[in-house]
C-alpha cells in the first residue's frame, strides 16, 4: 500500500510539473523569464545618437525617434532593432514583449543574423500584419545600416516559425512593401 501511495504521488507530481512547463512555454501564464542585457561598455568609438525607426500601423509608415549605440559610423543593429520592438509594443503592432538576443553579421557583412527571445508575429494574425512586422525591421536597418542585403530571422538558434511565411532563407533587405 506504502508503494502504490509512492507511485501516485510521483505520477501525478511529474503531471504537475510537465504541465507548468508546457504554460510556462506557450506564455500561457507569464512567468519572470531572465532576459539576456545588451548592455555594453562604451568606448571612445561609441557613441549614442538619436535614431528614427520606422514601424508600419494602420497601413501607414510611422517614425519614431530613439536613442541607439552606435560604434564607427554603424549603428548597433542589436539595440536599434530592440527600440524598434519596443517602440513597436508600446503602439500595439507587436503582440508581446520580445527581446532581441543578438544581433550579428556574417563575415562578408551582407546577411545580418538577429536572433529573439520568442516570435514577435502575431501567432494567429493575418500574413499583412506579419509581413508589416518584418518589413519595419528590414526598412529601419535598411535606412541606417550600409552594405547589408539580407536579413535572417531565428529563435532560439533555429529560423523563425510562422504557418504562412518562410524564414529558412534570408529576407532581403529590399522586400515587398519597401518598394511599394
Amino acid at each position: 500500500m506504502q508503494l502504490i501511495k509512492k507511485l501516485v504521488l510521483v505520477c501525478l507530481s511529474a503531471m504537475c510539473i510537465g504541465a507548468a512547463y508546457y504554460i510556462y512555454l506557450n506564455d500561457i501564464v507569464l512567468i519572470w523569464r531572465p532576459q539576456t542585457a545588451l548592455f555594453v561598455r562604451q568606448t571612445s568609438l561609441t557613441q549614442t545618437r538619436i535614431t528614427t525607426t520606422n514601424y508600419l500601423k494602420n497601413g501607414e509608415w510611422r517614425t519614431d525617434s530613439v536613442d541607439v549605440m552606435w560604434d564607427d559610423q554603424q549603428p548597433r543593429i542589436a539595440h536599434l532593432v530592440q527600440q524598434l520592438l519596443h517602440t513597436m509594443h508600446d503602439e500595439n503592432v507587436v503582440p508581446r514583449k520580445v527581446m532581441v538576443e543578438f544581433a550579428q553579421t556574417n563575415p562578408a557583412g551582407s546577411t545580418v543574423f538577429i536572433q529573439f527571445d520568442r516570435s514577435p508575429l502575431h501567432k494567429h494574425g493575418s500574413i499583412a500584419d506579419n509581413i508589416a512586422i518584418i518589413d519595419s525591421i528590414l526598412k529601419t536597418i535598411h535606412s541606417h545600416v550600409t552594405g547589408v542585403s539580407a536579413i535572417s530571422f531565428l529563435v532560439h538558434h533555429e529560423p523563425l516559425h510562422d504557418a504562412h511565411l518562410l524564414f529558412s532563407q534570408p529576407w532581403p533587405i529590399q522586400s515587398y512593401l519597401i518598394r511599394s
